[in-house]
């Protein structure tokens, strides 16, 4: 019910018709990506456990949504931006999760490549840090990952937590927090795409 309500919420306000969205949920298959806690937690499936509901939430706001991925299957870098740039994509979003040796070290980042896509960074940013819980780790960051370096379309790569942080990974496995994420990306979107 509540769900029905925040997508309910996000449709009335403002939509996203006419706007291609690519979700890349980062590593699969062979590259497991971080390894969380215990070592039996790979950050590739995490992302599935998310995927879904930002997926439903930004098509049910209207977009059209093109995943570089939809199961555990290995896609190298290169074919990911080939689906970035087959359509005419208004932003690349990379979903991942962060890793530590610090057990202690959490929270949230978005990180751009380049001046097209900073201004879709803060807002991204700003975004998710009003929706979801988790601690923003200085916010916004300019990196040279080879999907956002490479990509000809405004991207981003979203580190949505640390699966080796007890608190983090128990909260992003909760509905509560994937529901809140994808309405925070959602709301980012809109809100650069107004």
């Amino acid at each position: 019910m509540e769900q029905t309500a925040t997508t309910t919420t996000v449709s009335n306000e403002q939509n996203l018709n006419g706007f291609n969205i690519v979700l890349d949920p980062g590593h699969g298959g062979m590259d497991p990506g971080a390894i969380g806690l215990g070592g039996g937690i790979f950050e590739k499936d995490v992302i599935m456990e998310v995927l879904s509901e930002i997926a439903s939430e930004l098509r049910q706001a209207g977009a059209t949504v093109l995943l570089t991925r939809s199961n555990d299957s290995y896609v190298d870098h290169a074919t990911r931006l080939r689906i970035s740039h087959a359509y005419q994509t208004h932003a690349f979003i990379s979903l991942h999760f962060n890793a530590s040796p610090i057990v202690s070290a959490n929270g949230i980042s978005t990180h751009y490549f380049g001046p097209d896509s900073k201004e879709l960074a803060y807002e991204m940013q700003s975004s998710l840090s009003q929706h979801v819980t988790m601690r923003d780790r200085g916010g916004v960051r300019s990196s040279n990952f080879y999907v956002l370096r490479n990509n000809q379309n405004k991207a981003l790569l979203l580190e949505m937590g640390f699966i080796t942080n007890p608190h983090d990974l128990l909260t992003i496995r909760t509905r509560d927090y994937q529901d809140n994420l994808a309405e925070g990306i959602t709301k980012g979107l809109l809100a650069y795409f107004k």
